[in-house]
Order: structure tokens, then sequence, then C-alpha cells
């Protein structure tokens, strides 16, 4: 995978995160006061809809974190590809374990 590609992949993950953390949450202070609203006034669907704002909650967190945790991992890949690149360009040894010049390391790629 080339590193624009996973560039674009983390920058979704990073954007779908920053989505979700607002829209996801968007009801959320409603149907909470709904859910005690109802509860106060002797109705069972209010504990019932508390149960959804937290069953919805913790998977809207659960998501939120993945997201991140993918954007995370792929910037660190990219990073990480970056120095292997420079660590092979600049540091190739031949069969007895010399380091190689530049100009070697191009006669070997011809």
């Amino acid at each position: 995978m080339h590193d624009d590609e996973l560039g674009r992949l983390g920058n979704m993950a990073h954007d779908l995160r920053e989505r979700l953390h607002v829209d996801g949450d968007f009801a959320r202070p409603t149907t909470f006061t709904a859910s005690n609203d109802l509860f106060n006034d002797g109705l069972e669907t209010g504990s019932a809809l508390l149960e959804v704002h937290d069953a919805w909650n913790t998977q809207l967190q659960t998501l939120n974190e993945a997201c991140a945790h993918i954007s995370n991992h792929l910037d660190y890949s990219r990073a990480q590809h970056a120095k292997d690149d420079a660590q092979v360009g600049t540091g190739m040894r031949n069969a007895a374990g010399d380091l190689m010049t530049v100009s070697r390391i191009n006669d070997c790629l011809c």
C-alpha cells in the first residue's frame, strides 16, 4: 500500500471519528432528559429509554475509539515506513556486512 493511500485512509477514519463525536451525540441530552421526565412521571418507559441511552453511548464511544485507533495506527505505520525506507536507502550492506555507498547501491538497482 502506498503512503498516500495510508494517509487518505487515516484521514477518513479521523473525519469519521469527528463526525461521530458531534452527530452521534446530538440526541443524547434530549434523550436523557426525556428518560428522566418519563421515569419521574412514574412511567416504566423512562427507565427503558435510559437503558437505550446508555447502550447508545457505550456503542458510540467504542466506535469513536476504534476510529481513533485506526487513524493513529495508520499515522504510525506511515511514519515507521518512512523511517524504514530511509534506513534501507542509507544503510544497505553488501554480503560481507559492509555499508554500501550510494553509488554502489545504484549499481545494484540497474
